[in-house]
């Protein structure tokens, strides 16, 4: 098994951006700018990336947030994870990839004293999440205004 390493610095995560970019096709609308946000985030400590590599090759990745919020009594440092993406490719599924990187993701979030993770499930990423852990949020249902906007 391969362990989840973090990956930090402007080359790595132009290179994890470049996988994201091109080769599982979730192509962002401007790859520039995309490269660019990821670099900036992760130099101010707010995004976290892992991933599972063999010979260069990225095999898995997660990319996280910290993200403040006003201090509640079940949360009163105010801090919120997020799990922006998690991608195992195809090929290399079922091996555990997924969840070392996520072991990691939220060991670097609970570090940093986020109280709450939360994410958004793809029908098949929530058994991994379930297994970590993760419910149907009790607070109330996600919602989105205008996702015409985000196609």
């Amino acid at each position: 098994m391969l362990d989840a390493v973090r990956v930090q610095g402007a080359d790595d995560l132009t290179q994890l951006a470049e996988v994201i970019d091109s080769q599982w096709g979730t192509r962002p609308s401007t790859g520039l700018e995309f490269r660019e946000s990821l670099i900036r985030f992760g130099n101010d400590g707010t995004l976290g990336a892992w991933a599972v590599s063999s010979d260069s090759e990225i095999l898995s990745y997660g990319v996280g947030f910290l993200a403040s919020r006003l201090p509640a009594r079940w949360n009163p440092s105010g801090i919120v994870g997020y799990v922006q993406s998690m991608v195992t490719r195809p090929d290399m599924r079922r091996r555990g990839y997924a969840s070392a990187v996520l072991r990691e993701m939220l060991a670097w979030m609970d570090a940093h004293d986020a109280r709450v993770v939360q994410l958004v499930a793809s029908a098949e990423g929530e058994p991994l999440y379930s297994l970590h852990g993760f419910v149907r949020d009790p607070f109330g249902t996600p919602m989105v205004q205008n996702p015409d906007r985000c196609r």
